[in-house]
C-alpha cells in the first residue's frame, strides 16, 4: 500500500503542485487545514479533500478546530473521509 501524507496547508490546499499529490491508495493529512478555524474554511478543504483521487482519504482533525461532528452537520459530504480525533 501506498500512503502519502500531508499537513499545514492552512487554507492554501487548493494551491499544491498536482505532482505533489503523487499516485497512492490513501492520503492523509495530518491537521491545521485553516488560518482562523472558520466553518467556510473547513467546508472549502473537506469539498477539495472528498475530490482527491485517492481510494483512502483520513484527516487527522486538530484541537483547534470545529468540532468535525458541527462541520459535518453543516454540510453533506458524499465521500465523506474518516475523521480521527486527536
Amino acid at each position: 500500500m501506498k500512503i502519502i501524507t500531508i499537513s499545514d496547508t492552512h487554507g492554501f490546499h487548493k494551491l499544491i503542485p498536482k505532482s505533489w499529490l503523487r499516485k497512492a491508495d490513501t492520503i492523509i493529512h495530518s491537521g491545521d487545514i485553516t488560518s482562523a478555524g472558520y466553518i467556510e474554511e473547513i467546508k472549502n478543504f473537506l469539498v477539495w479533500f472528498d475530490k482527491l483521487d485517492y481510494d483512502n482519504k483520513i484527516f487527522i482533525q486538530h484541537v483547534n478546530y470545529i468540532n468535525a461532528a458541527t462541520c459535518n452537520e453543516r454540510y453533506e459530504i458524499v465521500n465523506e473521509p474518516i475523521l480521527i480525533e486527536i
